[in-house]
């Protein structure tokens, strides 16, 4: 994992990428229930989880803004893993559909290739372009227009 310096915005796609692990992170606080964990390969050993012994499971997913995410997490109920893993699933292709700047189909690139005409675009994204406006007055170097 890259370490950032401490009062300096994350460039790119890396705000993308935060704000998409963001928002999956508080879809999974609501999916997963206290005391459970989630995995689509099960643990090592191939034996069910039991209450009284977490399992740790695994769930990775391609594609979602050209890159691979893993899930793991350790619990006690297999299906409640699979459940969280498929909404973690949705919510990485949903954001990815929003801010995939190399899919010509996200609402980001159809903003792009507006060339200056007004478009429609997802109050979602319309929030997050204006609090990195915001954040490019504060600091030095941030740009949102040269995606830096």
């Amino acid at each position: 994992m890259r370490r950032r310096q401490a009062n300096h915005p994350l460039k790119g796609r890396r705000a993308a990428a935060a704000a998409a692990l963001l928002a999956l992170t508080m879809a999974l606080l609501f999916v997963l229930p206290a005391g459970t964990g989630s995995a689509v390969s099960a643990a090592e050993s191939g034996e069910r989880a039991s209450a009284a012994h977490p399992r740790k499971y695994t769930a990775t997913f391609v594609g979602a803004m050209d890159t691979v995410t893993t899930l793991t997490a350790w619990c006690t109920d297999e299906d409640a893993f699979n459940r969280a893993a498929d909404t973690a699933e949705a919510e990485l292709d949903r954001l990815s559909a929003l801010y995939d700047r190399y899919d010509p189909d996200s609402a980001l690139s159809r903003l792009n290739s507006a060339e200056g005409q007004a478009v429609p675009i997802p109050a979602e994204l319309s929030e997050l372009l204006g609090y990195c406006t915001e954040q490019s007055g504060r600091y030095p170097g941030f740009s949102i227009a040269l995606g830096r």
